[in-house]
């Protein structure tokens, strides 16, 4: 019953945490991690085509992590157009959420890449 219920609701109803508030958190995360002298690094995930069918919200996660990078001068990896490039069985298991290990090989290497650029 719940689960049908769940599926009647809009979208941003059935998050577990508002896009606003998930912005919020993140931003309180690389301010604080600015203000311990730290160099933040945001990973903004992929999510896969029957993920974005199944959640049209994750796209309001993604943009508010670019955003909060962009306003904080954070370094931020965007996953997405990197996984694009790879049909989602090759680089998610099955349930087209969890990297395989194609996709943590791919992840890994972006963020290599972006910390070798720290200062």
């Amino acid at each position: 019953y719940r689960s049908v219920f769940r599926k009647l609701q809009p979208e941003s109803a059935r998050a577990r945490v508002s896009p606003e508030a998930f912005r919020r958190n993140v931003d309180d995360m690389v301010r604080w991690t600015l203000e311990a002298g730290g160099q933040p690094l945001l990973l903004s995930p992929p999510f896969s085509e029957h993920m974005q069918e199944d959640h049209p919200t994750v796209g309001e996660y993604q943009r508010a992590i670019a955003s909060v990078s962009a306003e904080r001068d954070a370094t931020m990896v965007d996953l997405q157009p990197l996984f694009v490039k790879h049909p989602d069985e090759e680089v998610y298991f099955p349930d087209m959420f969890h990297f395989n290990r194609r996709g943590h090989a791919i992840a890994a290497e972006a963020i290599r890449a972006a910390v070798a650029n720290f200062r």
